[in-house]
C-alpha cells in the first residue's frame, strides 16, 4: 500500500476528521466508542477453535448490526493469513476482506501493509518501528504525532497501547512480523442487541446535519413526523450542523481540489481569524444556508424551522442557496431581513457553538443522530426514529404506541465521515 493509503486508514481508525464518504462498516463505531476491547493478561494463550468455529462468530457479530439494516453477511472464503484467519465477506453484493484472532474472538475490519521487517525483531522493537513509520507518514501530511504507550503479545499478534493527543489512549495491533497494522479490533462477543437511549423525563435529541447533504436531508425529513408526533414538550429537539476548521481546506489543497488555500476560504469558509476558520463540505452557500437555519430556530416557532427547511431541501441546492431560500421564507411568514441581520451579527457566535458541540460528541458527518447523548445509527425512518426516542422516556407517553408510516428503507450512508 502506498504511503497515502496507510494515511488514509490511519486518519480514518486513529486520529481525529476523515473528510470523506461514509463507510459501510461505520454503522459498527457505536459498539467501538462505547465499549473498549476487554484487556486480559499477557500470559493468557488464544485457544484456537478452528476456522469454522471463528468464522461463525465473526459473522454472526456482523449480522447482529447489519440485520437492523435489513442486510446479511455471508462468507464467500477464509484462508490462514499471518497467525490469523482472512475473510472474504459478501454483504449486499459488495465483497471485501474482514481479518480474525484464531479464536474468533477478535475482527479487525481495516489492514494497512507497512514496509517493516521484524525478523529478529523484538516486539518492542516492532512496536517502535511501526509507531516511527506511521508519524513519518503523518508529518508529511502536517498531523501531530502519535505515541507508543506500550506493548504486549496478545492473541498472536502485538498490541499496541497508542497515545493519539488530548489524554486519548487507542489499542491497535500489528502483526508479529511488523508487516500488517490493524488499526482497531472489535469484541465479537459484544452483539449488537438493539438501540435504548438513558431514560430521562424529557428525551433531548440531537441530529447533526450538512443542510445539502442528501443523506442528513433524509433524516430531518424522517425526524419530522416524529417532531410532529411527540411535540416539544416531551422531547427537547436541537438540530445542529456539521461544521470543519482550516484543517479541511488544508485537506482540500494536498488533495489538488482547490488551488490553494484563498481559494477555499472564499469558496468553503467563514474567517473568523487567520486561524479560526468554518467550513462546509459542499461550499460555501451551504454555510451560508447553516447560518440561516440557525437563525430560523432561534428566533421563530420551532415548527416554522421544519417547514422552512423542508422546503429548502426540496427547491434549494448549494449553488442557488443564497437567493433561492428568499422566496420560501417569504411564503412561511419568515422576515428576511431579520435573517439577514441575524447572518450578518451573529453567524460567528453561531459557528462557534456548533464546532464547539461537533468537537464534545465527536461529530465527523452527516447525519449525525444522539439520544439523550447516546448516537443512534438505525434505520432513518419516522417509526425507526420514534421508537428510538420513545426508548429513552423513564415513562413513555401514549404517542409511543402510535405507528408513523412512510419512509420505507432508507439508504445508508452520509457526508463526511
Amino acid at each position: 500500500m502506498s504511503r497515502s493509503g496507510i494515511y488514509a486508514v490511519v486518519v480514518v481508525a486513529i486520529v481525529v476528521l476523515v473528510v470523506s464518504s461514509g463507510i459501510y462498516f461505520g454503522l459498527f463505531r457505536e459498539k467501538a466508542e462505547e465499549k473498549e476491547v476487554p484487556p486480559k493478561s499477557e500470559s493468557t494463550p488464544s485457544k484456537e477453535v478452528g476456522a469454522e468455529e471463528a468464522t461463525n462468530k465473526v459473522l454472526e457479530y456482523m449480522n447482529s448490526y447489519l440485520k437492523t439494516q435489513g442486510v446479511e453477511a455471508k462468507l464467500v472464503g477464509v484462508e490462514e493469513y499471518k497467525g490469523l484467519y482472512r475473510l472474504k465477506i459478501d454483504v449486499n453484493g459488495r465483497v471485501f476482506e474482514v481479518y480474525s484472532t484464531k479464536d474468533g474472538s477478535l475482527m479487525f475490519d481495516k489492514a494497512s501493509p507497512i514496509p517493516i521487517s521484524g525478523e529478529g525483531l523484538s516486539k518492542e522493537e516492532i512496536a517502535n518501528k511501526t509507531i516511527d513509520y506511521i508519524n513519518s507518514v503523518l508529518k508529511e501530511q502536517g498531523m501531530p504525532e502519535i505515541k507508543l504507550v506500550g506493548v504486549e503479545e496478545y492473541k498472536g499478534l502485538y498490541r499496541l497501547k497508542i497515545d493519539i493527543g488530548q489524554g486519548r489512549v487507542v489499542e491497535s495491533y500489528v502483526t508479529k512480523d511488523g508487516s500488517v497494522f490493524f488499526p482497531q479490533a472489535y469484541d465479537t462477543s459484544q452483539l449488537y442487541e438493539g438501540f435504548d437511549a438513558p431514560d430521562s423525563e424529557v428525551v433531548n435529541v440531537k441530529f447533526f446535519v450538512m443542510s445539502f447533504c442528501p443523506y442528513g436531508n433524509i433524516a430531518e425529513e424522517a425526524l419530522m413526523p416524529v417532531y410532529q408526533l411527540l411535540g416539544e414538550e416531551k422531547v427537547e429537539w436541537e438540530p445542529h450542523y456539521v461544521i470543519y476548521g482550516k484543517r479541511y481546506c488544508e485537506i482540500l489543497v494536498q488533495r489538488g481540489n482547490v488551488p490553494d488555500m484563498d481559494s477555499c476560504r472564499e469558496n468553503y469558509c467563514i474567517a473568523k481569524d487567520e486561524e479560526t476558520w468554518y467550513c462546509s463540505m459542499h461550499g460555501i452557500q451551504e454555510l451560508n444556508q447553516d447560518v440561516r437555519e440557525l437563525c430560523v430556530w432561534k428566533y421563530y416557532p420551532h415548527d416554522v424551522w421544519w417547514k422552512f427547511v423542508k422546503e429548502v431541501n426540496q427547491s434549494c441546492n448549494s449553488r442557488n442557496a443564497d437567493t433561492c431560500w428568499e422566496q420560501i421564507a417569504e411564503k412561511l411568514g419568515i422576515n428576511l431581513e431579520q435573517v439577514k441581520k441575524c447572518q450578518a451579527e451573529e453567524a460567528i457566535s453561531l459557528l462557534e457553538g456548533e464546532t464547539s458541540l461537533n468537537s464534545k460528541y465527536n461529530v465527523r458527518g452527516s447525519p449525525t443522530v444522539f439520544i439523550n447523548d447516546k448516537v443512534y445509527r438505525g434505520e432513518r425512518t419516522p417509526e425507526a426514529y420514534k421508537n428510538a426516542i420513545c426508548s429513552g422516556f423513564k415513562v413513555p407517553p401514549k404517542e409511543c404506541g402510535e405507528t408513523l408510516s412512510g419512509g420505507g428503507k432508507s439508504p445508508r450512508g452520509g457526508c463526511g465521515g
